[in-house]
């Protein structure tokens, strides 16, 4: 029986991890308020919330890439459901389907969802 309990309470602390990157100088905003998302400070720092970004539970998020002053978004790079609505970039993942990835594909990294930013080019025209 307590081999049984051991092994139930390690499938339960099995999380998926689907790392967030930024290029650039911008923001991956969790839309949803689920505890997803990645700051740039974060990503500079390279916090857990963007190397990691662990799931527990079902993960239904929309990302949101918010462009810093001076910066535009450009584009996503890796993974995007296929529900996402450009410019965002969505995913509607169940528990199970994370549980069953975790048994048969743990050991495989998930590409991460790269947030592309790229300076905007201003001419400054100072008359001479």
């Amino acid at each position: 029986m307590r081999i049984l309990s051991t092994l139930a309470v390690i499938l339960v602390l099995q999380a998926c991890k689907h790392p967030l990157e930024i290029v650039g100088e911008g923001n991956i905003v969790d839309l949803n308020g689920s505890g997803h998302g990645c700051t740039l400070e974060q990503f500079q720092a390279q916090d857990v919330a963007c190397t990691e970004n662990e799931t527990f539970t079902d993960y239904i998020v929309n990302y949101q890439a918010t462009p810093r002053p001076g910066w535009k978004f450009v584009r996503w790079e890796g993974p995007c459901g296929h529900l996402s609505e450009p410019p965002n970039c969505r995913f509607d993942v169940v528990a199970a389907w994370l549980t069953l990835w975790d048994a048969e594909y743990g050991d495989v990294p998930i590409p991460p969802t790269v947030a592309v930013f790229e300076a905007i080019d201003i001419d400054i025209d100072v008359g001479y």
